[in-house]
């Protein structure tokens, strides 16, 4: 997103139809009849012929098509995200059955025409939503990033909507360690609110990482202060759920900034580190965790 303001590039998105059954089957599979299938005995199974969603391997199966129909179309695969694919300039990123394309208009739609002719594809248009993402272009100089809609719906899932809101993600000064003699708290509940806090940590929203990456040390045997905190971190983003991740392409170059605490954790005296990259007046990339060695 930085560089498409930054290039004056445009930002398109293609969704295949029937992903897992473009891909040819490898492997010898059969399968039980379907209950409804009027077979010419019940001792009789299918062949399968083509993948077929909930497949173990069909997954593996449709990159490996996608993957040459992509290099036959002389893009070239990104050594470090193997999702990314790259040809002059036109960039290509990948997730299961989503591409998104950017380039100019003319190599994308070129692009568009020849994966069109290999497999059955609908042309999205411009990226407005992808992946619980909400992406803005205001202008030709300027994107957000937000996921305002998948906040909402976190919220309502866990019936946080008539909580009251928290200026902060946790206290200032909390370890967010576990309480001694706190009672136990739902491990199903308590694991499912934290894979969503920390897909939306990943995604948009690197003020909430550090307390979701502590948070998550408890998803083995969560107690219910554990969950009190994961409760603050949810009245947190209701309170500022319409934060976004902003590119502009009038500030160029890149900035980082590192940080780290001494001895953060009192029970093995590791430190807690982190950084943030700023490229075109936005975040790009972000992490908070615990160093593997003790800083001496």
């Amino acid at each position: 997103m930085s560089l498409v303001v930054q290039k004056g590039l445009c930002l398109s998105h293609i969704d295949v139809t029937a992903a897992y059954q473009n891909s040819p089957l490898i492997a010898l599979v059969y399968m039980l009849q379907p209950w409804y299938w009027e077979g010419d005995g019940e001792d009789l199974v299918c062949l399968l012929k083509r993948s077929i969603y909930r497949l173990h391997q069909a997954g593996k199966y449709w990159y490996e098509y996608l993957l040459g129909i992509l290099k036959k179309l002389g893009l070239k695969q990104c050594l470090s995200e193997p999702c990314v694919f790259v040809r002059e300039m036109v960039d290509r990123g990948i997730y299961v059955d989503n591409l998104v394309l950017v380039g100019n208009d003319q190599e994308i739609s070129k692009f568009t025409t020849h994966l069109d002719s290999e497999i059955k594809i609908k042309d999205m248009g411009e990226v407005s939503h992808l992946l619980g993402l909400e992406i803005c272009r205001h202008s030709s100089v300027k994107i957000t990033i937000c996921q305002t809609i998948y906040i909402f719906k976190m919220l309502q899932e866990f019936n946080m909507m008539e909580e009251k809101v928290s200026s902060t993600p946790c206290m200032p000064g909390d370890t967010l360690d576990d309480q001694v003699g706190d009672s136990s708290f739902d491990q199903d509940i308590y694991s499912k609110a934290i894979g969503c806090l920390l897909y939306i940590a990943t995604c948009t929203r690197p003020d909430i990482r550090f307390a979701v990456g502590k948070l998550s040390k408890f998803c083995n045997d969560p107690s219910q202060g554990n969950w009190k905190n994961s409760k603050r971190v949810m009245r947190y983003l209701k309170y500022t759920s319409d934060l976004k991740l902003t590119y502009s392409g009038l500030e160029i170059g890149v900035e980082v900034l590192c940080y780290a605490d001494w001895a953060n954790d009192k029970n093995d005296g590791k430190s807690i580190e982190g950084y943030v990259v700023i490229m075109g007046g936005g975040t790009v990339c972000w992490k908070s965790k615990k160093q593997q060695l003790v800083a001496t």
